[in-house]
C-alpha cells in the first residue's frame, strides 16, 4: 500500500499537470481563434480568383499551358500537412491512415514535424520538409509550392495533391442556414397565409352565384372515365429540409394507375427521371414566388385536360399546417364533382365558414352563367397557386427544423467529443508525469 508521502506526491503532480494542461488550453484556444479568422478571411480571395478563370476559361477555346495537359500518371507528387507538436487528438493519425492507402508510386513533401517524422519512420520518399510559424504568412508556404511545381515541370512527377485536415465548423454552418430558414420560413409563411382572405373572398361569390344556377355546363364539371391521371408534384429545388420531400415521394410510389406527372421543384423532376416516370415537364419557381411564375404551369395542366390527354388534375404537395407539422397531401382539383363539393373545399382551404345563401336580388352582367363560366378557372389557377405557396412554407419550416435539430446535435457531439478528448489529453499527460515521477522516486 502507498505511503501517505507518496499519495501527497501524487496529489501534487495531478494538481501540476491539471494547470499545465488548463494553460495548454487557454493558449490553444487564444491560437485556435486566430487560426480560424485566417482561414475564412482567406475564403473570399480564392473564391474570386475562381470565378476570374470561369469567366476566362469558355473565351479561351485551345490554351496550351503545362498545368492544363494531361499526362499518363506514373508517380504521384503529394503534399502531407500536419503539426509540430502533439497532443492534438486524432488529427495527424487521420492524416497517415492516407498516406497508407497511397499505393503507386509517389514522392512526399512536408509541411509540420509530425508528418515528416512519419514518412521518414515508414520508409517513404521523402524529398523535402518544411516548418511554419504560427504567424503563418504567403511567403513562408511560397517556397513549398515553387518546388513541387518545378519538379511536377519537370516531369519528376505527374500529379500535385494535398493531404490535409479541412477545417468545417459544422455547428456554424448549420446555425447559420437556421437562422436563414427562419427569415425565409416567416416570408413565405405570411405569404400562404394573405393569400387566404382571396381565396375566401372568391369561395363567397360563387357560393352567391350556384343558387342562381340550376344546371351549369362546365367542362371542369363533366365527368369522364378516368384513364391517365394528371399530377402535379411539389418539392423542393435544394435538400435539407428532414423528411419532407421523401413523405411525397412515397405517395408518388402509391400511385399503380396510369399517369402524367408535371414536377415543380428539382428534387421531384430528378426523383420522377430517376424512377422512369413519365416526366411531362418540370418548372422551377423563385423564393420571391408571384402568380406569373405558377400560371403557365396551371395552363399546361388545364391545357392538357381539356384536350384528354389527362383525366384528372391532382396536386401532391406538403400542406402547411404549423412550424412543426407539414402534411404530404394528394388533394384533387379536377374534376370538379358537383359545384357544392367545389365550394366546400374552396371553403375549407381558405379556412372560412360555410357560407350561408343570399337570398338577395342581383343583376349580373353580362350573365350569372357568364361570370360563372369565368371564375371557376379563375379560381382553378389560384387555387393551385395557394398549394404552391403552401408548399413553399413547409420547406421553409421543415428546414429551419432540420437546421435547428443538426445545431442541436453537433453542439451535443462537440460537447461529447470535447469532454471525451480532455480525458484522453489528461490521462495521457498524467501518465508521462506519474512514469517520471516514478523513475525519480526508485533511482532517488
Amino acid at each position: 500500500m502507498a505511503s501517505t508521502r507518496d499519495i501527497r506526491r501524487r496529489i501534487k503532480s495531478v494538481k501540476n499537470t491539471r494547470q499545465i494542461t488548463k494553460a495548454m488550453e487557454l493558449v490553444a484556444a487564444s491560437k485556435m481563434k486566430k487560426a480560424q479568422q485566417a482561414a475564412l478571411s482567406g475564403r473570399p480571395y480564392a473564391q474570386l480568383l475562381a470565378r476570374m478563370l470561369a469567366r476566362l476559361a469558355p473565351r479561351l477555346a485551345e490554351v496550351q499551358h503545362p498545368f492544363l495537359a494531361q499526362r499518363e500518371i506514373k508517380t504521384r507528387g503529394i503534399l502531407l500537412l500536419t503539426t509540430d507538436k502533439g497532443l492534438c487528438g486524432p488529427l495527424n493519425a487521420n492524416l497517415f491512415k492516407l498516406v497508407i492507402e497511397v499505393k503507386t508510386p509517389a514522392k512526399f513533401y512536408a509541411v509540420g514535424r509530425k508528418g515528416s517524422q512519419f514518412l521518414a519512420r515508414t520508409k517513404r520518399d521523402l524529398v523535402a520538409d518544411f516548418t511554419v510559424s504560427d504567424r503563418l504568412a504567403f511567403s513562408e508556404v511560397k517556397p513549398v509550392v515553387e518546388l513541387m511545381v518545378k519538379a511536377y515541370l519537370d516531369g519528376e512527377f505527374d500529379t500535385i495533391e494535398v493531404i490535409y485536415p479541412r477545417f468545417k465548423n459544422t455547428r456554424q454552418i448549420t446555425k447559420a442556414m437556421e437562422l436563414v430558414a427562419a427569415s425565409k420560413m416567416k416570408k413565405a409563411q405570411q405569404a400562404a397565409l394573405s393569400g387566404r382572405p382571396y381565396a375566401q373572398l372568391l369561395a363567397r361569390m360563387l357560393s352567391h352565384l350556384a343558387p342562381r344556377l340550376a344546371e351549369m355546363q362546365h367542362p371542369f364539371l363533366a365527368q369522364r372515365e378516368i384513364k391517365t391521371r394528371g399530377i402535379l408534384l411539389l418539392t423542393t429545388d435544394k435538400g435539407l429540409c428532414g423528411p419532407l420531400n421523401a413523405n411525397l415521394f412515397k405517395l408518388v410510389l402509391e400511385v399503380k394507375t396510369p399517369a402524367k406527372f408535371y414536377a415543380v421543384g428539382r428534387k421531384g423532376s430528378q426523383f420522377l427521371a430517376r424512377t422512369k416516370r413519365d416526366l411531362v415537364a418540370d418548372f422551377t419557381v423563385s423564393d420571391r414566388l408571384a402568380f406569373a411564375e405558377v400560371k403557365p404551369v396551371v395552363e399546361l395542366m388545364v391545357k392538357a385536360y381539356l384536350d384528354g390527354e389527362i383525366d384528372t388534375i391532382e396536386v401532391i404537395y406538403p400542406r402547411f399546417k404549423n412550424t412543426l407539422v407539414q402534411e404530404p397531401q394528394v388533394r384533387p382539383v379536377l374534376p370538379l364533382a358537383s359545384l357544392g363539393s367545389f365550394l366546400a373545399a374552396a371553403q375549407a382551404d381558405g379556412g372560412a365558414p360555410a357560407e350561408t345563401t343570399d337570398d338577395r336580388d342581383m343583376l349580373f352582367e353580362p350573365s350569372a352563367s357568364e361570370v360563372l363560366e369565368a371564375l371557376i378557372p379563375f379560381y382553378v389557377n389560384r387555387h393551385i397557386y395557394q398549394l404552391v405557396l403552401s408548399a413553399r412554407a413547409s420547406e421553409h419550416s421543415a428546414r429551419m427544423v432540420a437546421m435547428k435539430t443538426a445545431k442541436d446535435n453537433a453542439t451535443k457531439l462537440l460537447g461529447e467529443l470535447t469532454l471525451e478528448y480532455n480525458k484522453a489529453r489528461q490521462a495521457a499527460i498524467t501518465a508521462e508525469i506519474l512514469e517520471i515521477a516514478a523513475a525519480q522516486f526508485a533511482t532517488g
